[in-house]
């Protein structure tokens, strides 16, 4: 935080005199202080959040059973309590769909809910459970004013009017509107299903499964195969859950349904779907592929084998093909006739490509199926330039930069590399996870990145239009840079 005070005041004082504020920790506490540094709120709190809105910015500052609420003005360099005489033990800030704005509400500790609308706050009528906390700090289900249970939870997520989800110290576990286990299991995520309200995808760890208010979903959570692409459309907004899914249990994969019926017996090396949306577009028979040592079985609908095929990996459904790897080029494999050919199609102009498989490797592949880069990254992308590309890409938690012809031309030794413009013959890129973000370019002498900025930002970026760089930080203040990373005044 110190970092971002001393930097916030360089550029402020040359710019403004607008004062911004400034969460500061103090001996693990957190308080709030103006960037020239009148102390706003003591370090006395547990947390501080900012929430900018559209006028003001808030905060909200907790103690360990109590959260207050204050608005700071930057013109008039002052903060105010905006909760006053209200005892809330939690106040959330959230977007608010019906109203389209921002929105404050605060909890009391029997749960009664409060809404914040300009200076006042008033109390709402809730209906179902909510979550509520008390002096201790610890959560209890309530409703209508009243505790249904004692306050012994870490935390409380009131899912629906007939289900909350508790966090013990094992993880979170789902409880009724009697506030019974509806389900044996703690889990470390719950998500939502947009198309099936009462349902709810949930994670141990890496494993999913799913569990329904009704009970006809339920399935405990397990290693499946490829999650993200089969439960949801975006990694959030989950799609249909009515479906089979290829599981692994005791070493062995098989075929399940949402009610954790077997399709498939679990005796197989390995296991994947065939994506629904290509089945339905291209009509195909097939509807999932398992191992069985050097073969690979298709199964219909009905879960029988159709045909048998050999080769080494399954990379993914493309279409009505499939691209599997075999020896050490890539096929294609037609999901109707069964046929292999190296002759892969990427279009008209397209020598190669990159390819993302199901189980969420990366890797480069030519066009008569030579492999550029292997399948063991986590990601790639193409970069630069008409005239000097390069693909910049993940590996082990780090990133480096590679030719078109697959030779490593920077090692992985750099975390949140992102590419921003070529300028003067020189490639800049940001580099750094948020908040350790710095400006940098590309040595090609020497194969590594030059910093030009201290790593302290949340995010670098380039701007066409003005054909600067900026550096944002955690405050929200901009730093705009030139091409040697040094702060730019405002014009």
């Amino acid at each position: 935080m110190k970092k971002i005070f001393f930097l916030s005041t360089l550029f402020i004082a040359a710019s403004s005199f607008a004062q911004n504020a400034v969460i500061f920790e103090e001996n693990g506490k957190f308080g709030l202080k103006t960037d020239f540094g009148k102390e706003l709120l003591p370090a006395e709190y547990e947390k501080i959040t900012k929430c900018r809105t559209d006028t003001l910015d808030f905060y909200i500052a907790d103690y360990v059973g109590s959260s207050e609420l204050y608005s700071y003005n930057s013109k008039k360099r002052d903060i105010y309590e905006e909760t006053a005489g209200k005892n809330f033990s939690v106040i959330k800030f959230t977007w608010n769909v019906d109203l389209k704005s921002d929105q404050f509400y605060g909890y009391t500790d029997v749960g009664r809910k409060y809404h914040f609308k300009g200076n006042t706050w008033e109390q709402m009528k809730v209906k179902g459970m909510i979550g509520c906390k008390d002096e201790t700090g610890k959560y209890a289900v309530c409703m209508d004013g009243k505790a249904l249970t004692d306050y012994t939870y870490n935390d409380v997520d009131a899912r629906h009017k007939n289900l909350a989800v508790v966090l013990t110290d094992t993880g979170w576990v789902a409880l009724d509107a009697k506030m019974k286990s509806h389900y044996n299991w703690a889990f470390d995520e719950i998500r939502d299903s947009d198309i099936h309200p009462e349902a709810f995808v949930i994670k141990r760890e890496d494993k999913w499964g799913i569990m329904s208010l009704d009970g006809s979903m339920n399935l405990p959570p397990s290693e499946i195969k490829n999650p993200q692409g089969m439960f949801d459309f975006d990694g959030a907004a989950y799609a249909e859950l009515e479906r089979s899914y290829a599981v692994k249990r005791g070493g062995k994969w098989g075929v399940v349904n949402e009610k954790n019926e077997v399709n498939v017996p679990f005796k197989y090396d390995n296991a994947y779907m065939i994506d629904d949306f290509a089945i339905e577009q291209h009509d195909l028979e097939v509807h999932a592929v398992v191992q069985d040592g050097e073969n690979w079985k298709f199964m219909g609908e009905k879960w029988k084998e159709i045909k048998s095929v050999q080769f080494d990996e399954w990379l993914g459904v493309h279409g009505n093909v499939a691209l599997v790897k075999k020896g050490d080029k890539v096929a294609q494999l037609d999901l109707k006739t069964f046929k292999m050919t190296n002759d892969l199609y990427f279009g008209e102009y397209d020598d190669f490509q990159i390819i993302k498989t199901e189980d969420a490797t990366s890797g480069v592949v030519a066009k008569n199926g030579d492999i550029i880069l292997p399948f063991e990254f986590s990601w790639i992308a193409i970069e630069g330039d008409d005239d000097d590309e390069f693909f910049v890409a993940e590996k082990g938690g780090k990133d480096g930069i590679y030719s078109l012809d697959g030779k490593n031309l920077v090692p992985h030794m750099y975390e949140g590399l992102i590419f921003l413009e070529k300028k003067s013959d020189k490639n800049y890129f940001s580099v750094g996870r948020a908040g350790e973000a710095a400006l940098a370019y590309w040595d090609t002498e020497t194969n590594k990145m030059v910093l030009l900025t201290r790593k302290m930002y949340k995010n670098v970026s380039y701007h066409f239009g003005d054909k600067k760089f900026t550096a944002e930080t955690f405050d929200g203040v901009y730093h705009v840079l030139d091409d040697e990373g040094r702060l730019m005044m405002d014009e």
